[in-house]
């Protein structure tokens, strides 16, 4: 049996969102040097409900597990936000993982529909993206910005 390639995935995910199918998003960010490691997931599902678990060695008392609701047009916002940015994202399709340098805080975008995942990793910081010299689009940027801003923040 053959993998669907990682286009397909990302098509029918878009596909799913646009007509309120079951989808679910993973979006992880963790790394960092010892004593200032951070692990924060988010799991975005079908309803308006988003699992918020975080571990930050820099703030021990941060509540590390919540479920924050989101409107359901916002939350479709987003996912449709998230999906056409994906469409436009050809660099991380296209290219095989790549390792990051050691203490590296990276994230790990999962978009999952049907029996279907795909994962991709990259840079979570701007700058350590540049020096690295492994860039996102500008738009998955904004989209994962506007997660951070409504899941991540409202977690805290």
């Amino acid at each position: 049996m053959s993998e669907l390639p990682k286009s397909k995935i990302v098509e029918l995910f878009g596909k799913y969102v646009k007509e309120d199918k079951k989808v679910q998003v993973i979006y992880e960010v963790s790394g960092g040097p010892p004593g200032e490691r951070i692990n924060q997931k988010m799991i975005i599902g079908d309803d308006a409900n988003v699992k918020l678990e975080t571990n930050d060695e820099t703030r021990p008392r941060l509540e590390k597990m919540r479920l924050i609701l989101i409107e359901e047009a916002e939350l479709k916002s987003l996912l449709e936000a998230l999906a056409s940015s994906l469409s436009k994202t050809k660099s991380l399709l296209d290219e095989p993982d790549k390792g990051f340098l050691l203490d590296s805080v990276v994230s790990s975008l999962t978009i999952k529909v049907e029996n279907k995942s795909l994962t991709l990793h990259f840079l979570t910081d701007e700058l350590d993206r540049k020096l690295q010299k492994k860039p996102i689009t500008q738009e998955l940027e904004r989209v994962l910005e506007k997660i951070n801003l409504k899941v991540g923040r409202t977690g805290e």
